[in-house]
């Protein structure tokens, strides 16, 4: 990996780090402030909202201006907006409505990292390096939920609130330095895409997406990847546990899952499947949908754990193969958009696959897993049968 990627690698690193103390600092100081678990839920539904909503928008500025210029100033305005809250609760001037304007704000600029950051990445390493790169950044921000929820914790219980905020905020500036020092490359736009305004570059992006065959297909078994696994690992492995195992069983579930994902990126970051990516995909979805279907069975906990971590390293690696191979296909002008549309088919969906996950547990977990995986098997039915286009290349 060149120096380039090392230093966007360790920078990203480091404001995820720091942005999982704010993800648990920002909902504990509404409680100290408020004591309300409904002010808790509007705060962070006031994050959530934007960022949701105004994804497709960060993937049509990406594809129209420099992906590190977009990065760059995103990281700036939530760097600025974790500081205002430090500078406010330092000075005892911060009240419950400035916090939902700051917190909007945040999810506003939260909108353009995620394309942004994966519209960079192919200009930063070759296509046949995609992958691992993928890999390593997804690997980095795993370890930073797992081993920053712990620190922080620790952190704000040592040295309160104020502190976790302004370490947050100082987290952004390597990153920020790093993208304003970097060279843009230039970009190729099609013909007149810059004379028409945003709606209609999304609309474009999205007719582009749609009507390529092969791209529509990849992105359908992606969300129904992500729908499934994630109502099933969030919801389902609670409700289980809860049933059968108790709390210590929980925490080892959730353990193995984790474990799991990032066992599936560093498989990623290694290997590259000689299959192509619709038949990866449907691979994949043949083998979570075997993985939850097994779990409406009455296993014993170690046998649970190992399904668990199972789910997330497949689930982990797909995902990696996915997104690289989105990266090396999609037309430049138009990945940003497409980008946007993945980020969607993820973190978009996840509200429907617990609401989902939630009514069908309520029949017990058994409905809810072979649910997912019934899905899952028709998905893989569906792709495996779908012409797809050769892999990616392997390095030299």
């Amino acid at each position: 990996m060149n120096s380039r990627f090392k230093h966007v690698w360790v920078g990203s690193t480091i404001s995820q780090l720091g942005d999982v103390g704010f993800m648990l600092a920002l909902p504990w100081l509404v409680l100290q402030m408020t004591g309300s678990s409904l002010a808790l839920g509007s705060v962070m539904m006031a994050l959530a909202i934007p960022r949701a909503l105004l994804m497709l928008l960060g993937g049509a500025v990406s594809d129209r201006f420099p992906a590190r210029t977009v990065l760059a100033v995103a990281y700036t305005a939530q760097a600025l907006c974790v500081a205002l809250i430090a500078l406010l609760l330092q000075r005892q001037a911060l009240n419950l409505q400035l916090l939902y304007l700051i917190a909007f704000c945040f999810g506003v600029a939260d909108a353009f990292t995620s394309p942004a950051l994966r519209v960079l990445l192919p200009e930063l390493v070759p296509p046949e390096q995609l992958q691992r790169a993928n890999a390593l950044l997804q690997s980095s921000m795993q370890i930073c939920v797992l081993a920053g929820s712990a620190v922080g914790g620790l952190l704000i219980a040592h040295y309160g609130l104020l502190f976790v905020f302004i370490a947050d905020a100082a987290s952004y500036a390597y990153i920020i330095i790093v993208l304003l020092c970097m060279a843009a490359r230039p970009r190729t736009a099609t013909p007149g895409a810059e004379a028409g305004g945003i709606m209609p570059a999304i609309a474009a992006g999205l007719r582009y997406v749609w009507r390529d065959a092969g791209l529509r297909a990849v992105l359908i078994s992606f969300a129904s990847i992500n729908f499934c696994a994630t109502g099933a690992t969030q919801i389902g492995l609670v409700v289980l546990a809860g049933q059968r195992h108790g709390s210590s069983g929980l925490g080892l579930l959730m353990a193995c899952a984790g474990a799991g994902s990032l066992l599936g990126l560093a498989l990623a970051a290694k290997w590259r499947s000689p299959l192509t990516v619709h038949r990866s995909a449907a691979a994949a979805s043949f083998a979570l949908s075997l993985l939850l279907a097994g779990l409406a069975l009455p296993l014993p906990l170690w046998w649970v754990g190992l399904d668990a971590a199972l789910l997330g390293a497949v689930a982990g690696y797909v995902n990696i193969q996915v997104l690289s191979w989105l990266q090396g296909s999609v037309r430049s002008d138009m990945l940003g958009r497409t980008m946007s549309v993945l980020a969607l088919a993820s973190v978009g969906i996840t509200p429907l696959s617990l609401a989902a996950a939630g009514l069908l547990a309520q029949s017990g977990t058994g409905a809810l897993f072979l649910g997912a995986g019934t899905l899952l098997l028709l998905t893989s039915a569906a792709l495996w049968r779908h012409a797809a286009p050769a892999p990616l290349p392997d390095p030299a």
